[in-house]
C-alpha cells in the first residue's frame, strides 16, 4: 500500500503500447476494475504518466454524452483504456463480455475475495489470457480469500474450493492456535510452506520494509491506546450483558425466533454502539414523537474515546499536526463531526453519501490546503485506495473485525509522497468486545504472514468460545488488560518514567522517610475505613442493591414542578426512560473492584513517593534501606470512597490533563526541559497517561511483529542467494 502499484501498472502497458509483439500488435484493449472512490486518481494518473492513451470512464459521473453501449465500443477498437466501477461490470456484463480483451486488470482486488458474490462470478468469466491482480492486502480474513484470487488470476493451480478448504485452510488453520497440538503445528507448517511454494512464482510482493532504501519514506509510529469506559458506558453496556437478549444468546436451550448467527451479530453490533458513544445506543430508544437535545446529543464527555480524540486534537492543533479520523458508521461520523463544529475546529468529511466526482476534489483540497485540521472518513470510504499525505496523524476509532481495512485506512497518510513522520493510534474500550476484535485482528494477520512471509511463526492466541465476546473484563493484578497482558513486551513506556509496579514483589528500596511516609499513609487510610465502617450498618451495602435503590429513585422521582425528569446514568438529562436503556437485570458485582489489599499498598506507595519527590530536591544524600511490601489484613471497602480518593488524587495534579486515560504506570511528570527533548510522540502520551481513562498502551507493530519478521525473512533469502552464488562460483572456478 502506498507504493504505487498505479504507476507501476500504467508504466507496463505503456510499455507494452511501445512494442509490435503479440496477437494485438502491442496494447489491445484494456479493462480496468476500480473502486469508485479511486476511479478518478487512475484518469489522473494516466493523464500524467501515459497522455497518449485514450481513457475513459464507465459510469453515470463520466463525460462521455452517448449510450455506454457506443462507448464500449469505440474504446474497444481504439484500443483503449476503460475504466469500471465493480458495480459497473454488473451493470454492462453483457456488453463487455460480447468483446475480447488484451488485459483485464483488478485494482484493489480483494473485492473478489468472497468466490459466492456476484461481482466474483462476473470477474472470472471473462476469457483473456492475460489477467492482472493488485491490491495490498491479498489475504484479510481466511485462506479462502486467497484461493478465491488464485480462482481467478490461475484458475485450478489451488485445486477446487472444496479441496482446498480440507486440505489446505483447514489444517493450517487448526495448527495457528497457541493452544494447537504438536502434530497439528507440525501439520500446518508443512502444508504452509507448500501452498507458499505453489504461489510464489505468481505473486509479486513488494513491502515498504524492502524498498525503504529507495523510497525514503519518514517513521511511522502506530500505538493501540485502550480507553475506559466512562460509568455511563460501563452502566449501559453491564445492563445489556444482563438482557434478556443475551441470555437467550447464551443460553443452548433456548428458543428463539431469530437465527442464532443474526441475534449473535445484532448484539454484538449494539455493544459496539455503547463503547463508541452512548447516544448512538440510546437513540434506538427514542420515540418518534421525542424531541432530542441537539446541545447535550453526542457529548464528548460521555465517551470514553472521544474524550481521548477532544484531548489529541487540542495537542494537535498547537503542535500544528493534521489528522484523519477514521470510524465504521456513518452515526459516528456525524457525532464526531458535531463535535468538531461545536469547538471551531475546521474539516472535510467524505463518506458515501459525497459523490464519486467530488471525492477526489475533497482529497486534493485537504491536501493542498493546512488550514484543514481534520480529515473525517467512514473506513471503508475513505481507507481505500487515496492519497491523504497532507496528514501526519491517524486516529482509528474503532476496529473492524477485517484487519486488512483498518490497515487500508492507516497507510492512507504514510505513502509516498509523505515527508513527515506518522503516528497512528488505535483506539479500543478496554475490556470490551472491540478487544476481541482486536485480538482476532491480530490471529488473522498472523494465519497472513504465515503463508505470505514466514511459514514458521507463532501464535499467541487460542480458540475463544462464545461466552467470552460478551463479558466486561476487569483488569489483572497489574493494572493490564487482558491484551496488554497477553503482549507484554510491546507496551509503550514513556522516556524518563521508570516501572515501579513491576518490583512491589521484589521488594523497593526507599529511604527512611520514605517508609515512614508510607507508615502514615497506611495509619490515615485504616482511620478512614474504620470511620466508614462505624456509620451506618457493620457491613457495606451491596453495590447491586445500592444500584437497584438509584434506579427506583431515577424511575420514581419526588415529584417536582418545571423541572425535566432526570432519566439517565450520571445525572445527565434526557428524555430516554431508563427502562428502555437498561436491562430490568441488576448490575451484578462485577463492578467492584478485585484484591482491594493490593490496590491499598499501591496506593499507600505511590502517595509516600509522591511525598517524598518533593523532598528529594532540598536532600543530597539519603540513607537508604529494603520495604518489603506491609502486610495487610484483608479489608472490604464500598467503591465510593476508593473513586473519591482517586478523584482527589487527579485534581492535585499541576499538569494539563486528558480526560479517559489511564497511565501504564504511576510516575509524576514535570514540565521542564526534559519536555521539550521529548518526541511529539512521548509528549501526546504523557498527557495522555496523566489521567485515569487509558488503560495501556501496546506498539501496534510490536504486537503484529510484521516488519521484524519481514526483516530476519529478506536477510535469510539474502543468505540463501549468497550461498547459491558462493556454491556456483567454486563449480565454475574448477
Amino acid at each position: 500500500m502506498g507504493l504505487g502499484k498505479t504507476v507501476q501498472v500504467i508504466a507496463f502497458l505503456a510499455g507494452l503500447s511501445m512494442t509490435d509483439s503479440g496477437s494485438w500488435g502491442g496494447l489491445g484493449p484494456c479493462i480496468i476494475l476500480s473502486p469508485a472512490t479511486v476511479i478518478y486518481q487512475w484518469v489522473s494518473h494516466f493523464h500524467y504518466w501515459f497522455p497518449q492513451i485514450r481513457v475513459a470512464v464507465l459510469h453515470h459521473s463520466g463525460s462521455h454524452a452517448g449510450s455506454h453501449h457506443k462507448l464500449i465500443r469505440d474504446m474497444h477498437s481504439s484500443h483503449g483504456i476503460l475504466l469500471v466501477t465493480y458495480a459497473g461490470i454488473v451493470k454492462y456484463i453483457k456488453d463487455l463480455l460480447s468483446r475480447k480483451w488484451h488485459y483485464i486488470i483488478l485494482d484493489e482486488g480483494h473485492k473478489i475475495r468472497n468466490p459466492d458474490t456476484q461481482v466474483s462470478k462476473m470477474v472470472k468469466r471473462f476469457e483473456t489470457s492475460h489477467k492482472l491482480l493488485i491490491t495490498g492486502s491479498p489475504m484479510q480474513n481466511s485462506l479462502q480469500e486467497l484461493w478465491s484470487l488464485f480462482d481467478f488470476m490461475r484458475p485450478g493451480l489451488l485445486g477446487s474450493h472444496t479441496a482446498f478448504m480440507e486440505h489446505f485452510a483447514v489444517p493450517i488453520t487448526q495448527g495457528g492456535y497457541a493452544n494447537a497440538s504438536e502434530f497439528q503445528e507440525a501439520t500446518a507448517l508443512e502444508i504452509a510452506k507448500a501452498l507458499k511454494n505453489l504461489i510464489t512464482p505468481y505473486m509479486l510482493r513488494r513491502t515498504k520494509t524492502e524498498v525503504q532504501d529507495h523510497i525514503q519514506l519518514p517513521e511511522k509510529n502506530e500505538q493501540v491506546l485502550f480507553c475506559s469506559l466512562t460509568q455511563e458506558q460501563k452502566d449501559l453496556y453491564m445492563g445489556y450483558l444482563m438482557s434478556s437478549t443475551i441470555r437467550s444468546i447464551l443460553d443452548k436451550d433456548s428458543k428463539h425466533g431469530e437465527p442464532m448467527r443474526a441475534r449473535i451479530l445484532v448484539a454484538l453490533s449494539t455493544l459496539r454502539k455503547i463503547c463508541n458513544h452512548p447516544d448512538i445506543y440510546l437513540y434506538e430508544a427514542y420515540e418518534e414523537t421525542d424531541d432530542i437535545d441537539e446541545k447535550s446529543f453526542g457529548n464528548w464527555k460521555r465517551s470514553g474515546k472521544m474524550s481521548v480524540v477532544h484531548s489529541l486534537l487540542k495537542i494537535w492543533l498547537k503542535q500544528g499536526h493534521r489528522a484523519l479520523i477514521f470510524t465504521q458508521s456513518r452515526a459516528m461520523l456525524c457525532i464526531l463531526e458535531q463535535h468538531l463544529q461545536n469547538h471551531s475546529f475546521k474539516y472535510l468529511r467524505m463518506d458515501g453519501s459525497v459523490n464519486v466526482g467530488v471525492r477526489q476534489n475533497l482529497i486534493k483540497t485537504y491536501n493542498e490546503n493546512p488550514e484543514y485540521l481534520v480529515f473525517l472518513a467512514t473506513t471503508r470510504v475513505g481507507g481505500l485506495g487515496v492519497n491523504l499525505t497532507g496528514a501526519d496523524r491517524v486516529i482509528i476509532y474503532d476496529p473492524d473485525w477485517n484487519p486488512a481495512t483498518d490497515n487500508q485506512a492507516k497507510e492512507r497518510a504514510w505513502r509516498i509522497g509523505q515527508e513527515r513522520n506518522v503516528t497512528v493510534y488505535r483506539l479500543l474500550s478496554a475490556g470490551t468486545i472491540e478487544e476481541k476484535i482486536y485480538q482476532r485482528q491480530i490471529f488473522k494477520n498472523f494465519l497472513s504472514n504465515k503463508i505470505l512471509i514466514d511459514p514458521n511463526q507463532k501464535n499467541v492466541l487460542t480458540t475463544s468460545n462464545l461466552q467470552s465476546l460478551f463479558s466486561l473484563e476487569n483488569l489483572n493484578y497489574d493494572g493490564d488488560t487482558e491484551t496488554t497482558a497477553l503482549f507484554k513486551h510491546t507496551k509503550v513506556n514513556i522516556n524518563g518514567k521508570k516501572n515501579y509496579k513491576s518490583d512491589l514483589s521484589k521488594g523497593m528500596s526507599y529511604s527512611k522517610k520514605k517508609i515512614e511516609a508510607m507508615k502514615r499513609r497506611a495509619r490515615e487510610i485504616s482511620k478512614q475505613i474504620k470511620k466508614y465502617a462505624e456509620v451506618g450498618s457493620s457491613a457495606p451495602k451491596d453495590p447491586r442493591q445500592a444500584y437497584k435503590e438509584k434506579r427506583d429513585l431515577m424511575l420514581n422521582p419526588l415529584p417536582k414542578e418545571d423541572e425535566p425528569e432526570i432519566n439517565i446514568v450520571n445525572n445527565e438529562i434526557t428524555n430516554v426512560p431508563f427502562e428502555h436503556a437498561l436491562s430490568e437485570s441488576d448490575i451484578v458485582y462485577q463492578h467492584t473492584k478485585k484484591d482491594y489489599e493490593n490496590n491499598l499498598i499501591k496506593e499507600a506507595l505511590s502517595s509516600a513517593i509522591e511525598i517524598q519527590e518533593k523532598n528529594d530536591e532540598k536532600e543530597t544524600v539519603e540513607e537508604n534501606v529494603v520495604a518489603e511490601n506491609p502486610p495487610l489484613d484483608s479489608i472490604s471497602i464500598a467503591n465510593d470512597l476508593q473513586t473519591k480518593k482517586e478523584s482527589k488524587k487527579r485534581q492535585s495534579s499541576p499538569d494539563t490533563k486528558i480526560d479517559n486515560l489511564v497511565a501504564i504506570k504511576k510516575a509524576k511528570i514535570e514540565k521542564s526541559k526534559k519536555d521539550v527533548k521529548l518526541g511529539d510522540d512521548d509528549y501526546v502520551l504523557s498527557k495522555l497517561f496523566a489521567k485515569s481513562a487509558v488503560k495501556n498502551a501496546l506498539h501496534h507493530d510490536g504486537v503484529v511483529g510484521l516488519a521484524e519478521k519481514e526483516k530476519r525473512h529478506r536477510i535469510k533469502e539474502d543468505a540463501i542467494k549468497a550461498a547459491k552464488k558462493a556454491v556456483r562460483a567454486i563449480k565454475f572456478s574448477s
